[in-house]
């Protein structure tokens, strides 16, 4: 398992390695106006996915189920990808009629026409559509446990998609030759996926084979349903925000704003491959009815993860500005995104919290906690954004998302823990995995602010703040963990001897 964390780690560093690299690429060769369309591509896409959620979380589970043999795998398999199939297609038809039949302004911009407009997102629409498939295969991938293979492929496919993009623009800057290159890579890695997921499957390349067993559809379709509805919420409360600010805000806005919420999702990418790793181990656990043996599993998890989470938090928080012009080499951008980037980094910290105890919930095949809260966090955010975005601009977007952040987080790890069999209370839950964690990394990482390199240069700057970050993160694990302190200490007294 620990291979595996480590090889989800190293696909996410690289997914997030990629956006340090090539955004100010984007932006030097297209301009910030045009990577603010960029940005509210990705929240059209975002939107889109959700379609595919269920399918995908359904895979992977019926693959790392313990219980079941390869044969039956294998059918699941041909049945979730025909099925997938009749879904995508239709939602894929069903986007690009609506988008040529709206005639009112897509996004607030003077750059293209609404024609130009519509002709790049039936582009956006079909590349979509690609996507599912090649998230749905990853999905079998990480179900079958096949961690290090999938995480090459995503390499693969991101070096291709986002990075080899930078000489075609440099030939041909324009946001067509962007979009068309991204949906070419796509449809030729739909195939590269699906092959290899079928060898591992069913020993062949090319299982071509179309059909639907009723009886594994009536037996995973509440869990379908369950991750879809689950998928539609978070989507409302994650892209919500951006949805609103590009239609009452000019698109300049949403740019600084998507600037300030891809460095914060940092914590976000480096917790989710933790949760993806844990996840088949907990489903087979679960399934073998070992309940003791995940709780123990995910208590460890829980706690280191929750020092982690705070001490990017607390860097992000305290260096906004300065990691933003270490990342874009622009003071502007720097100063306008610095302003929510704060604000922001707590939202996701938040939110990064909730991502252990939602594999637990996927584990155990539970969604109905999920879909409550977030249709009641909808309830929130709706008139929130809309009164927040009209009264403060983007700064009332961004505190409206921390707050639905926040107040879902403190229920829902609880509620978790205490339905599957944590044995703690509130207080203890709350102290040992939020309070002390937060408090402490905090404390550290504001401290160190005082001791930085300041003004001397980017490279300078980012050391810097690598460094603060092994600090703040051990030290705040020498506190909070004494059985690891007198680990290190009797390492070290054995080493002088």
């Amino acid at each position: 398992m620990f291979v595996n964390i480590l090889a989800n780690i190293f696909g996410r560093l690289w997914g997030t390695l990629s956006v340090f690299l090539f955004i100010p690429l984007y932006i030097k060769y297209l301009g910030f106006e045009n990577y603010s369309i960029i940005s509210f591509s990705l929240v059209l896409s975002s939107l889109i996915m959700i379609i595919g959620t269920g399918f995908t979380s359904a895979l992977s589970r019926e693959l790392a189920r313990a219980d079941i043999n390869s044969e039956k795998k294998k059918t699941v398999f041909v049945t979730l990808e025909t099925f997938f199939f009749i879904i995508v297609l239709f939602f894929v038809l069903l986007g690009l009629f609506l988008i040529n039949i709206y005639s009112g302004d897509i996004i607030k911009s003077d750059l293209y026409s609404s024609k130009e407009f519509k002709y790049l997102f039936c582009i956006i629409i079909v590349e979509s559509g690609l996507q599912f498939f090649i998230k749905f295969y990853l999905g079998g991938f990480l179900g079958l446990e096949k961690h290090i293979l999938a995480n090459w492929f995503q390499v693969l496919w991101g070096v291709f998609r986002n990075g080899l993009v930078v000489p075609v623009l440099i030939i041909s800057p324009i946001l067509e030759s962007f979009f068309l290159w991204q949906l070419f890579v796509s449809f030729i890695f739909v195939f590269i996926f699906r092959a290899f997921l079928s060898k591992e499957i069913s020993g062949s390349y090319f299982l071509l084979k179309l059909n639907i067993d009723v009886k594994v559809l009536k037996s995973i379709w509440r869990f379908v349903l369950g991750m879809f509805l689950i998928s539609l919420v978070a989507a409302v409360n994650t892209q919500m925000d951006k949805l609103m600010i590009s239609i009452k805000l000019p698109v300049e806005e949403l740019g600084f704003y998507t600037m300030s919420v891809t460095l914060a999702m940092g914590i976000l990418v480096i917790v989710s491959p933790i949760s993806a790793a844990i996840l088949p181990r907990l489903t087979s656990l679960y399934s073998e009815r070992n309940v003791e043996e995940a709780t123990v599993l995910y208590n460890s998890t829980n706690f280191y993860t929750s020092i982690l989470i705070f001490t990017v938090m607390s860097l992000l928080v305290f260096n906004a500005e300065r990691l933003l012009f270490i990342w874009t080499g622009s003071h502007e951008i720097s100063y306008k995104a610095g302003m929510y980037l704060p604000i922001i980094a707590v939202s996701m910290a938040m939110l990064s919290q909730q991502v252990i105890p939602y594999a637990i919930a996927v584990a155990n095949g539970y969604t109905k906690l999920n879909n409550l809260i977030g249709f009641l966090s909808i309830m929130i955010t709706l008139p929130g954004y809309w009164y927040g975005i009209s009264m403060y601009g983007v700064f009332g977007a961004a505190v409206v998302f921390c707050f639905v952040q926040c107040v879902t987080c403190l229920f829902y790890k609880y509620l978790i823990e205490k339905k599957f069999s944590y044995k703690s209370s509130i207080l203890e839950s709350y102290m040992y995995n939020l309070i002390f964690p937060l408090i402490i990394t905090s404390l550290i990482a504001y401290s160190l602010t005082f001791y930085s390199f300041q003004g001397i240069s980017r490279f300078i700057s980012l050391l810097d703040i690598g460094f603060n970050f092994l600090v703040t993160f051990l030290l705040s694990l020498l506190i909070l963990k004494p059985s690891f302190a007198k680990k290190v200490y009797l390492k070290v007294l054995k080493g002088n001897s």
